[in-house]
């Protein structure tokens, strides 16, 4: 796959990358309709590794990706608030249980992608940390991994915890869940000093990012400013949907277009061991949520949905159909996201001249 930047490629290439974010919408939108997980992105993602395994020629250059990163991250800085953030005080037991659980869990993930699967360092490292799908791969590929093993085993760990925890809970707490609810901000909705702000704090976070020599500097330094700019009640601006999807539909593309010359045989077993691996996590969430129920409010569903590493968005939307304690869930998915994101580049620095599976 060519990397040459959309201006200089011949028009047949130009084609493919229409085809590529074409592909990508589609399988987004038909993601949607049928009520899948990060719709969006897994959609995209999904569909463009399909095709590229298959041997179609997908393209999507590496020069929009420095364009789409700030967005994103923006994006999850958005999620904070001075409400929110007034919320960890509350929970004096769990989040440190949860940060303790988080890294024993991902250090047990490590290694298992590590000396049973045999994956090199750093894409074990960022196989087996608990974050998102794109903040692991982007800050994987900057460690000189492998994006599109951390890409696959990360689609398959958010595909095994939605798949399983909402039918946990539902059977814990005897209730069906409802429908999916979708940002309520559209581009037509959204006034100028939405897209002012979103512009603003993401060009000002890139720089902070560069000028402090960040890891993942266009994604990390827009993340950490807009978490500011919100946190500190200075706006609370909302990016609108179409932005939202767009981005995750360009990140989705980009990583399924990895898998062109991806031996199917490799991909079985990259599935095999990431099954194994969640379907323990899964398990082990679920043990330490029994153990630690009696000492929260939100007993066992909250515990599990706040524990669980299937996706902020996707455990938000659970508790919010059990109508149960949703500023629970959201600060420990998002203290999760955030330690994850800022400390696994300078921990993996730490344990980088590992020499390997013997």
């Amino acid at each position: 796959m060519s990397t040459t930047p959309t201006s200089d490629l011949p028009p047949t290439h130009v084609g493919w990358i229409v085809l590529t974010l074409g592909v990508g919408s589609a399988a987004g939108w038909l993601f949607q309709l049928l009520g899948a997980p990060l719709p969006w992105m897994l959609g995209s993602l999904s569909a463009c590794a399909v095709l590229a395994i298959a041997g179609l020629p997908l393209a999507m250059p590496k020069v929009i990706r420095p364009a789409v990163l700030p967005m994103l991250g923006v994006m999850l800085g958005t999620n904070f608030s001075p409400k929110v953030l007034g919320q960890i005080l509350n929970y004096a037991v769990t989040l440190p249980v949860m940060i303790v659980t988080m890294a024993i869990l991902g250090w047990l993930a490590v290694t298992y992608y590590r000396r049973v699967a045999g994956f090199d360092q750093p894409t074990a490292f960022f196989s087996g940390m608990p974050g998102g799908i794109m903040d692991m791969a982007i800050l994987g590929e900057e460690a000189g991994g492998d994006v599109r093993r951390i890409a696959l085993v990360h689609a398959t760990r958010i595909a095994v915890i939605v798949a399983t925890v909402p039918f946990i809970v539902q059977f814990a707490e005897h209730v069906t869940l409802g429908p999916r609810q979708s940002t309520p901000v559209t581009f037509a909705d959204a006034p100028l000093s939405t897209y002012a702000w979103l512009v603003g704090v993401a060009l000002a976070g890139a720089g902070v990012g560069t000028l402090l020599r960040l890891p993942a500097k266009h994604m990390l330094g827009p993340l950490m400013l807009s978490a500011i700019v919100h946190g500190t009640g200075l706006t609370d601006f909302v990016i609108p949907r179409e932005i939202v999807n767009g981005a995750q539909i360009i990140l989705g593309c980009a990583s399924g277009c990895r898998f062109a010359g991806f031996a199917r045989r490799e991909i079985v077993t990259i599935l095999g061991h990431s099954v194994i691996v969640n379907g323990f996590l899964v398990a082990a969430t679920c043990a330490v949520a029994w153990v630690l129920a009696p000492y929260s409010a939100g007993g066992f569903s909250s515990v599990l949905l706040a524990f669980a590493a299937g996706g902020l968005s996707e455990m938000s939307l659970v508790a919010l159909a059990l109508h149960l304690d949703i500023a629970f869930v959201l600060v420990h998915q998002l203290v999760r996201i955030a330690l994850v994101v800022t400390i696994a580049p300078f921990a993996f620095r730490r344990v980088a001249p590992d020499p390997g599976p013997r």
